[in-house]
């Protein structure tokens, strides 16, 4: 007959009373890994959805003098507006 001997652990958590506390802190690292995970995913779909709604977009902003008057301004306006319908791809 073959005589079982208990299963011996190199690790001795069984006479360390701190052991028993192993178990929830590996536990927690894991779920603050797969936290960390989830929020990289997030962020990772956030960047790409607004990498992707700002590729080819392109604003082009005329700011007002103090002292200029309206049809000066106006006259700058068609002036710019002249200028980026000429290039092309570019929809007014």
């Amino acid at each position: 007959m073959i005589a079982l001997t208990p299963s011996r652990s190199d690790l001795p958590f069984a006479e360390d009373p701190s052991g028993r506390f192993l178990p929830g802190v590996a536990a927690f690292m894991v779920f603050l890994a797969v936290l960390t995970g989830a929020a990289a995913l997030v962020a990772s779909t956030l960047a790409a959805g607004w990498s992707d709604g700002a590729s080819g977009r392109l604003t082009v902003h005329l700011i007002a003098q103090p002292a200029e008057r309206a049809s000066a301004f106006d006259l700058r306006a068609r002036q710019a507006l002249a200028a980026v319908e000429g290039v092309a791809g570019v929809v007014a």
